[in-house]
């Protein structure tokens, strides 16, 4: 169970609003990015209060179910957090790096 639920949760015309698939932002830039931010703050302290440093998106819709519904506009702002830099996937994160030593070896050693 998670207390730390926003006031608004508990209205039903501005939730439907907020679990309502993202629209174009150039029809409403403002209802777009308040709408946006709500949800990166909402996922940002769940997490932190859940100690969560791991989720996929369906377990993080999971976590949001409200009266049997999952939000649907949760994809565009995980990919926005990607975006960003906040949030990196599984792919990223196992991506081998290279450091600098590591590059300058590499040039000056392996090319002509």
């Amino acid at each position: 169970e998670w207390p730390e639920r926003p006031e608004c949760w508990s209205d039903d015309v501005r939730m439907n609003a907020l679990f309502a698939p993202f629209r174009n932002r150039d029809l409403n830039p403002l209802h777009y990015d308040n709408k946006m931010k709500f949800w990166k703050e909402l996922i940002y302290s769940y997490c932190k209060s859940k100690q969560i440093i791991q989720f996929d998106q369906k377990q993080i819709e999971r976590c949001f179910i409200r009266k049997k519904i999952k939000p649907k506009c949760l994809e565009s702002v995980l990919d926005e957090l990607i975006k960003e830099k906040i949030l990196s996937t599984r792919d990223e994160l196992l991506r081998p790096r290279t450091n600098l030593i590591q590059t300058t070896f590499n040039k000056l050693i392996w090319s002509p």
